[in-house]
């Protein structure tokens, strides 16, 4: 049986590995921690939602975040593949009830909504953050980047982070696939429950945004963009170790 009483140093725990990932100069050293960093943060989410579901408990609920320039957009759609790929959803934009929060953006910057369960947003606020330092990291040691009309570097930016992103969606999809599987292989009974969260999670976001629009970027620069993908490839999401996760989960 999963203990009930999850330990609360977990995320304390997964941050302190993705810190030393992000800082570490060796790339095998920096996938082992980032590797064990998702192999906890998968254990949480999977426990937490047997619980709850055992529970009755785990209500959607939501959380604001501001994406800062530059680039804001771009990092939104980020924060958006992360949390879809952890059962969660990302709306963009300032609805009534955080006017006030506009006071203290900057006018280019990103009101983001994120609803989910509070184990799965959890690990969407810790992997977005890692991740987007690795990008920008990724990013800037490129330098300054000349095109046929000049300074290009602001396009080749713009493309970099949608390539990076498009990439990263699929893995973390795959990482997850993988994850679930497992899971499901070794206890049975959790695809329904995952996907009634998915459900609860669609139908909170439809109640409070009826009226959602969607959120297009466009590439112009052909360089970014490839150079982005590559990053999104070599980005760390510990895809390793998760499978070794899913097989000490227990129901």
């Amino acid at each position: 049986m999963a203990n009930d009483d999850l330990d609360p140093k977990v995320l304390e725990r997964v941050r302190a590995l993705l810190a030393k990932a992000e800082s570490s100069e060796f790339a095998e050293e920096s996938a082992a921690f980032t590797a064990k960093a998702q192999e906890l943060m998968s254990a949480h989410a999977i426990d937490r939602a047997l619980i709850d579901n055992r529970t009755g408990g785990g209500d959607v609920i939501f959380r604001r975040i501001v994406v800062s320039k530059p680039y804001s957009k771009n990092k939104a759609r980020l924060l958006g593949a992360v949390a879809q790929a952890n059962r969660c959803r990302v709306i963009v934009g300032v609805p009534e009830d955080a006017i006030d929060m506009v006071s203290q953006m900057d006018r280019n910057d990103s009101l983001c909504t994120i609803f989910g369960h509070d184990a799965d947003l959890d690990i969407v606020e810790i992997l977005f953050t890692s991740l987007l330092l690795q990008a920008t990291n990724m990013m800037l040691n490129h330098g300054s980047v000349l095109g046929a009309r000049g300074n290009a570097t602001r396009s080749f930016r713009h493309s970099f982070l949608i390539g990076f992103t498009d990439v990263i969606a699929a893995r973390l999809h795959e990482s997850q696939d993988r994850v679930i599987a497992q899971a499901e292989s070794d206890s049975g009974g959790l695809l329904p429950i995952l996907a009634d969260r998915v459900e609860r999670v669609d139908q909170a976001v439809e109640e409070a945004f009826p009226r959602l629009g969607t959120m297009r970027v466009s590439s112009s620069n052909v360089g970014g963009l490839a150079a982005g993908a590559r990053a999104g490839q070599q980005a760390d999401v510990g895809l390793s170790a998760v499978r070794g996760a899913a097989g000490e989960l227990r129901s």
